[in-house]
């Protein structure tokens, strides 16, 4: 379907939902940016790079997607939630936590 229909986006962003639904993180990624070149409104679409970088452990390009979608739908609670959760990861990743103080020694 993709290789008969290349300009479709809606081939490409369903394909990443299946690779997503499989775990093929890596394929769903470029599935769903070649649908958001073809559809760069798709507020879905942006969510969903944000969430599929999450899943490969990339905060920072997640908060940019994700960032993105918000600004089209500022009350989109699903995109505010995965902000929340990129930040977050983003943080840890950012400022690894100090065992040895937290615990007390």
């Amino acid at each position: 379907m993709i290789a008969a229909l290349p300009e479709r986006p809606e081939g490409h962003f369903a394909l990443g939902l299946a690779c997503l639904e499989q775990d093929r993180y890596l394929e769903a990624l470029e599935a769903f940016q070649a649908a958001s070149s073809g559809i760069p409104t798709l507020n879905r679409c942006s969510t969903i790079l944000g969430h599929t970088y999450l899943k490969l452990d990339q905060p920072e390009p997640a908060i940019s997607w994700l960032e993105r979608a918000l600004r089209r739908d500022p009350k989109n609670v699903n995109t505010m939630h995965q902000l929340g959760v990129a930040c977050n990861v983003w943080a840890v990743v950012q400022k690894p936590l100090d065992v040895e103080t937290l615990l007390g020694d």
